[in-house]
């Protein structure tokens, strides 16, 4: 996100404040769809009525509607980049130790 994308979701955050919480359960619902319609697309034989390049599409809008979500969420929950960053570090060390043991 660059800098200006950043204020702007700063913006919207601090308008509709926590309100902005159900719109990235909404969003998060939205990701989780046109991916279902990839798995199915992909193997499964189940048709689906989008082309890949329009799953694909999606999935990069619905990505970006998830990003901005997250942000404005970050912000409204007072959460920082580093704390962010300090739980990342430890599930993917987590993961990485999990697939040693397999």
């Amino acid at each position: 996100m660059n800098e200006e994308q950043g204020v702007c979701c700063a913006r919207i955050a601090a308008h509709y404040g926590v309100m902005q919480l159900n719109v990235c359960v909404e969003e998060l619902a939205e990701l989780q769809q046109v991916i279902c319609k990839a798995i199915r697309m992909n193997g499964h034989g189940k048709s689906v009525r989008k082309t890949g390049a329009e799953i694909r599409a999606g999935i990069i809008e619905e990505m970006a509607d998830v990003r901005i979500m997250l942000e404005q969420v970050r912000l409204i929950m007072n959460i920082s980049y580093q704390e962010i960053s300090a739980v990342m570090d430890q599930k993917i060390e987590r993961t990485l130790r999990q697939m040693e043991r397999k």
